[in-house]
């Protein structure tokens, strides 16, 4: 029996680009799947997400839970315009409501989405 999953063309092109960054095209449909989600979430309201941040000088990796949001009402409050997209170097910005700033992480890094 073969299984067929119809995705968006934005979800296929996030997931080649994980799937070359952590060689596994599992990996990259999964991670694909979850930052649509994600997206959907952010751009509904505030979701709550972990991912893993690089490596700091002595080669561990944190890893961040977050509340944040990309709605409108919210975060054009915070934007200036002049911004540039972080999904065009392949990663997720979303407005930190608890930090109170923008921060942004690579598509690989995602690992959970509540």
């Amino acid at each position: 029996m073969v299984q067929i999953i119809a995705i968006e063309n934005q979800t296929a092109v996030r997931a080649n680009v994980i799937a070359n960054r952590t060689g596994s095209a599992e990996i990259g449909l999964m991670k694909s799947m979850m930052i649509a989600l994600l997206k959907e979430k952010l751009n509904n309201g505030i979701a709550h997400f972990l991912y893993s941040k690089r490596p700091n000088k002595f080669g561990e990796i944190e890893i961040r839970e977050a509340w944040g949001t990309t709605q409108a009402n919210i975060a054009s409050a915070m934007t200036n315009g002049r911004g540039y997209c972080k999904e065009l170097d392949n990663c997720i910005a979303y407005y930190d409501v608890v930090k109170g700033g923008w921060r942004s992480f690579r598509f690989e890094n995602l690992i959970k989405v509540y």
